[in-house]
């Protein structure tokens, strides 16, 4: 009998569908019927696996998703902007939440985070916020 934690045919498959649809490792060896215990403990070690990691790899390929690819488009997420009103008309800035997910992404799909002493704090940006009256504009009525 084969090891329990060294997935099936069935089992690599369903991990592999799981992650590219956006699941966690977790969240994917639990799909592929692995018990809680089990996903909860040693999913990263499963999804590391040299079968998943091969079928994962051809998955990819196969919709066209390349690392360089992926890299390109986190490093677009990690420039984010956004734009909001102000009374001297728009402007650009960053968009934190867009930045952090794209981070999150990165380090689920490379598995890699900077230490955070290397991670440089982002620039100081200044915002007024004005509240006025319902049916005024600008404080005027």
């Amino acid at each position: 009998m084969g090891d329990p934690m060294r997935p099936n045919a069935r089992r690599r498959a369903k991990i592999v569908q799981a992650l590219l649809a956006g699941a966690t490792q977790r969240a994917a060896v639990a799909a592929a019927g692995y018990r809680p215990s089990v996903a909860r403990s040693r999913s990263g070690e499963i999804v590391r696996l040299p079968e998943v990691q091969s079928l994962l790899t051809e998955a990819m390929r196969a919709a066209g998703l390349t690392p360089d690819g992926l890299a390109r488009s986190v490093r677009e997420a990690l420039d984010a902007t956004v734009l909001v009103s102000a009374p001297d008309g728009c402007r650009e800035v960053a968009d934190h939440k867009i930045r952090l997910q794209a981070y999150d992404r990165a380090v689920h799909a490379f598995g890699y985070a900077q230490p955070a002493e290397t991670v440089p704090s982002p620039p100081a940006v200044h915002l007024t916020i004005q509240f006025v009256e319902p049916g005024t504009v600008g404080g005027e009525p």
